[in-house]
């Protein structure tokens, strides 16, 4: 299988530059966009809404028809990722409704079930409980969340989240080892180079830098139970396994898929750093790897700093008027790093915080012509990038546990 894959890494390499070098030069500036992929996706990617179906019989009480009405209302104003549906029982209901409710075994009713995203086709439920005001408050915002939150909107590359095993000693030296790697990957990454291209325009938001840093929690941490629930059911055999988790969180809390164990490597590290910190290659969400978190965010209030009510919303003002395109990967040129001052925020008692990893990016505009290029050739390179992408994010999924 690797044979093959990196067999079909390099037709799909020499593909490209085959027709680059048929193209020329006006390949390189067709739709480009050196924008790093965690500010693209913090200013443009909104999250995906989880499914929530809430289980009842006849009418709810007044005080669960307010608590719905409230949750639904947040929803409604996309100050929590959440699609809400209700279902009677004592109604006719889909048979799909009906084998999810018989997977929850014999439950008091109302029950609130969360899923995944539709389309990650996850279809077993990642958390059930009561329809009570304590349960929706540690379902939909947490102490760690909110630190990630905080992280993020303030401009760091990526929040490395560790789930340890309970193992100290295991769990102590894959902290270490990843903590060791960020700060090498802080002195030695850079960041793409920012031209006067309209694709290469970001928000006045925080400084572009290199910036990492490390939280850790306990499987069993009863005030972070829904997190741990949602991340490690992305995958079936995640809750099997008694080894350190790592999972990359960038834009607005979207996770990639974790590093486990031995996979918490130099190399699988140091690819998935560069995936973040590399040119935004794609500007189409679900083709990039990962998932989005449940969080409850105003984030109209976390990026204020954004001066159009697209970017707030999380959709490009390009995007209203014109389908998602693909665009080539830039070789582009990289910037020299200058070291910056930033302090960190105080952190959560539940969370700690490996050493900072900081660097800022200058930029420098580009005076050379922008060149066009046929449509059809254009569609053909298009697809080339998305396929180089799909390579890329499989070679990352298949080597984070070795």
């Amino acid at each position: 299988m690797k044979t093959e894959l990196l067999g079909l890494g390099r037709a799909l390499l020499l593909g490209t530059l085959a027709l680059g070098i048929v193209l020329g030069p006006a390949a390189s500036s067709a739709h480009a966009c050196n924008v790093p992929v965690f500010r693209y996706a913090l200013e443009h990617w909104r999250p995906d809404a989880y499914r929530a179906v809430l289980y009842h019989r006849g009418p709810l009480s007044p005080d669960e028809q307010a608590r719905l009405d409230d949750l639904q209302a947040r929803a409604d104003k996309a100050l929590v990722n959440l699609l809400l549906r209700t279902v009677d029982l004592d109604a006719a209901i889909e048979s799909a409704d009906q084998d999810l409710f018989r997977s929850l075994g014999n439950v008091p009713l109302p029950r609130l079930v969360i899923q995944y995203p539709a389309h990650l086709k996850i279809e077993r439920p990642l958390w059930s409980g009561p329809f009570g005001e304590q349960n929706l408050t540690e379902l939909l915002n947490s102490p760690l969340r909110q630190e990630i939150l905080k992280r993020l909107t303030g401009g760091q590359t990526a929040v490395w989240l560790m789930i340890d095993s309970g193992d100290a000693g295991q769990d102590d030296r894959a902290a270490a080892a990843l903590e060791s790697e960020l700060e090498r990957l802080h002195r030695s990454l850079k960041l793409p180079e920012l031209t006067d291209s309209p694709e290469d325009v970001i928000q006045d938001g925080p400084p572009l830098r290199v910036e990492f840093s490390l939280l850790r929690i306990q499987r069993d941490d009863p005030a972070e139970q829904a997190l741990v629930s949602m991340l490690m059911n992305c995958e079936p055999d995640l809750p099997t396994l008694e080894e350190p988790l790592v999972f990359p969180l960038f834009g607005r809390s979207r996770c990639m898929l974790p590093l486990v164990g031995a996979g918490i490597s130099q190399d699988n590290i140091q690819s998935s750093a560069r995936f973040l910190a590399g040119a935004c290659s794609c500007q189409v969400k679900e083709l990039n790897p990962g998932f989005d978190l449940l969080l409850t965010a105003d984030w109209n209030e976390l990026l204020s700093w954004a001066k159009s009510p697209a970017f707030a919303s999380g959709e490009s003002p390009e995007s209203a008027t014109a389908e998602p395109e693909f665009v080539p990967i830039p070789g582009g040129v990289r910037s020299a790093q200058a070291p910056a001052a930033d302090a960190m925020a105080s952190v959560t008692p539940t969370a700690v915080l490996a050493p900072v990893a900081t660097t800022t990016v200058a930029t420098e505009k580009d005076s050379s012509p922008k060149r066009s290029i046929p449509q059809a050739s254009q569609s053909i390179l298009f697809l080339l990038a998305g396929l180089m992408l799909m390579l890329v994010v499989g070679s990352i999924r298949a080597g984070r546990r070795r």
